[in-house]
Parts: structure tokens; sequence; C-alpha cells
């Protein structure tokens, strides 16, 4: 299932082969084999679109009926496996690029929900898990216990529920066609996140008040 907006402009396959480049790096950085590197990658690149479409239950998923999928993938896990260091130099330009793939994949899951009938809350859900699925399987798989993306950190899945909550209101409130949505999403997601790598900012923390409301003496009746 590929949102109306993608028909004309693969930015789905573009998103993965970027997503792929990181993944791929990631494994050479835990000095995984090359079929573990490859594999790494095709988590990253595409992880996201094989869970929102195993959500949505749409027959095969979209990655495995494309070829231009596999091949971005592929691609990227060979640039990352045989030019780590140099992916390296640009890593700055990689996660410019992955700020923008997590306001594509989360804009993405949420049209393919609305198209198919889902109410708002589903698909921001499903938008949201398909913009950050890909990351938390990838760092299961290198071992990092719990994901990134559930430590305080850069406003990765913060970023992509804001953009894709945006999204949702856009289309379903405000009546605007998908691709200006998708791009008001693209932008506000890359712009938290982009900003949030850039000064550190960090998602606050719970806070337990049960002590302090238990310790407080309850007042005695007359």
């Amino acid at each position: 299932m590929i949102s109306d907006f993608l028909d004309a402009i693969p930015l789905d396959i573009l998103a993965a082969g970027f997503g792929s480049i990181m993944g791929a790096v990631i494994g050479v950085h835990h000095r995984f084999a090359l079929i573990g590197v490859i594999g790494l990658a095709i988590i990253s690149g595409v992880g996201g679109g094989l869970v929102r479409d195993t959500l949505l239950q749409q027959d095969t998923p979209v990655a495995l009926q494309d070829w231009g999928y596999g091949a971005a993938v592929l691609a990227g896990g060979l640039i990352g496996a045989f030019f780590a260091e140099a992916a390296q130099r640009v890593w700055q330009l990689l996660l410019l690029t992955d700020s923008i793939a997590l306001g594509l994949f989360a804009a993405i899951g949420a049209e393919a929900s609305l198209v198919l009938g889902l109410p708002a809350g589903s698909a921001g859900a499903v938008g949201t898990t398909a913009a950050v699925a890909g990351w938390a399987i990838r760092d299961r798989v290198t071992g990092v216990i719990p994901p990134d993306l559930f430590k305080p950190g850069d406003l990765h899945g913060a970023a992509a529920l804001t953009g894709c909550g945006l999204y949702v209101l856009l289309v379903t409130w405000a009546g605007l066609p998908s691709l200006p949505a998708a791009a008001s999403c693209v932008t506000v997601t890359f712009v938290l996140r982009w900003s949030a790598l850039r000064v550190h900012l960090r998602e606050p923390r719970p806070h337990d008040y049960s002590p302090h409301w238990l310790s407080v003496p309850h007042r005695q009746t007359a």
C-alpha cells in the first residue's frame, strides 16, 4: 500500500536507501560479517515499511513487491559495508537525510491508514510506528537494550509522533490534500529532530510523585 503522493515520486524507496546506509555503517561499527551488515541495512531501510504493511494487513508488503526497494537497500548496504569510513565523514548528511526520511515514513503510514478508513488515532499510531520500527528493530539486533528510541535522546519518536499527528489533523480536520499535508509533516519532523541533534535537546523524564503524596499525613475528620 503506497500513499497517493508517492505515485509520481518514489520518495519511500529513496528514504529506504538512505536508511540502509546508516544501518550498514552501524553494522560495520559492531564488526558484523558482511551478511550481517547487509541484513542490518535491510532492517534499517524497510523494517518500518514491513511493520506498517503488516499492521494494515495489505496482502504482501509493498517492499517485497517492488524491486526498487531491494535495489535501494542493497546499494545502500554495499555502500555502507565497503565505504563505511567515507560514510562516517558525511555522517551529518546521513543524519539530515534520516531526519527527512523519518517524516516521510510517518506521513506514508498515516496516509495509508486513512485510505483504508482507519480513524485518526489509529492512523497516527500506525504512522508513528512505521517511522520508528526500523530503528527499534535495528537497536535490538545490535544489542542496544532498551532501544535508543526509549531513552532520553534526540526526539526521534517524539518528532515522528508530532509530525504524524499534524498530518492526520491537516487531512482529516482541515481537509488539506495529502501532498501539502505530507510536506508539513516532513518539515515539522525534520525541524524537531534536527534541532534536537544540533542543540542536544532531551525528552523529559517521568517523575514519580507518589512518595510525596503518600508522605502527607491525612487530615483527621471531626
